[in-house]
């Protein structure tokens, strides 16, 4: 019996643990130029391999290469969304494994002052909007977005507001959103970024405005509660080695227990950082090779069984914002196989009766 809860335990170990990771690669880096208006908000769309470029005073978003980053020409379609009630036109993206696309619009579709969501089927398609239904709190501002899961199972995530407060945005039938959970930021929650985890039992994020603080939340019984402990990463106020600057990207690879986050901390060239998903001690460092800039909202979107991961986002100032767009690459995660629990072998019991049947 205990060799059997041994190998019961060691099983359980393999399923449960996560695989270390213990550095990454900086694959390419650079600018992306070209814009006749202001870059915001960006994300990586593993369906076409392509960028997407929030130009919001442009009011499109803008189609990059995933091989350098570089303007493609093409846009999304902006037909029939309505920017009448805002000013910044899709100041959000996100998009989801199977090529959806999510962007959150500054105005109503009615017209008014306040913010929408707008969801292509695809790069190609024309986009629909619509004002979430609001059963818990309200659709913040979107300077930043993720997603999680596809169709039915889609999760969103928007944040941005100067409340620190972040909307999570669920479906019924993967194209009808409404706000059916909200976590209360207060001074340390989320603005800069948001990286929601596949359970949605805890979520990462960023302030903002030259802060940059890196936070994660649980949930436990049904609130969301700040994890101050074990989760306590390294000041983004400081520089590397000891710190991650002014943090203004994030990505979380839930098959390692990983964050990775990106810091402005350098006047050329700004820093990433792989933070440990439980206590946020810094795993590895690694700059970027360019100036990520302290007010760039973006994200870093992660494939971690290919071990790539894409980063983008704003860089600059609201005067002279650029994109900056790039790659990383990381050992693969390998889910694990399950295998049958071991059956241990049945142990005969020999007993000699003291008196027969028929005796």
């Amino acid at each position: 019996m205990k060799r059997f809860l041994l190998l019961l335990m060691v099983y359980s170990l393999c399923v449960l643990g996560y695989p270390a990771l213990t550095d990454f690669n900086i694959d390419w880096c650079n600018v992306t130029g070209g814009f006749s208006g202001s870059p915001s908000c960006a994300t990586y769309n593993y369906a076409t391999s392509h960028f997407l470029i929030c130009d919001y005073s442009a009011k499109t978003v803008r189609i990059a290469s995933g091989t350098d980053g570089s303007l493609t020409g093409g846009t999304l379609s902006t037909t029939g969304l309505n920017f009448t009630g805002g000013s910044l036109g899709v100041f959000a993206i996100c998009a989801t494994s199977d090529g959806v696309i999510y962007g959150g619009v500054d105005g109503t579709t009615v017209g008014t002052a306040g913010v929408s969501l707008a969801r292509w089927d695809n790069e190609l398609a024309t986009p629909t909007q619509q004002d979430p239904a609001q059963t818990a709190g309200v659709l913040e501002f979107p300077r930043a977005m993720d997603a999680i899961g596809t169709g039915n199972d889609t999760i969103l995530a928007v944040c941005g507001s100067n409340t620190y407060n972040a909307s999570i945005l669920t479906t019924t039938n993967g194209t009808i959103f409404a706000i059916t959970d909200y976590i209360t930021g207060g001074t340390n929650g989320f603005k800069q970024g948001v990286a929601l985890v596949e359970g949605m039992e805890k979520i990462y994020g960023l302030r903002a405005d030259g802060g940059g603080q890196v936070v994660r939340f649980d949930k436990i019984g049904g609130v969301w509660t700040e994890n101050t402990s074990p989760f306590t990463p390294p000041d983004s106020y400081t520089a590397p080695p000891t710190g991650l600057g002014a943090a203004c990207m994030i990505g979380f690879a839930k098959g390692h227990n990983a964050i990775f986050v990106i810091g402005n901390s350098d006047a050329t060239n700004d820093y990433m950082s792989l933070l440990d998903g439980d206590t946020g001690t810094i795993i590895a460092q690694k700059q970027v090779g360019q100036d990520v800039g302290t007010y760039g909202y973006g994200c870093v979107d992660l494939k971690e069984t290919d071990g790539i991961g894409y980063f983008s986002g704003r860089s600059g100032t609201a005067s002279s914002a650029i994109a900056i767009m790039g790659k990383i690459s990381f050992t693969p995660y390998v889910p694990p196989t399950p295998t049958s629990t071991p059956t241990p072998t049945p142990i005969i019991l020999s007993v000699k009766p003291g008196w027969g049947l028929y005796e």
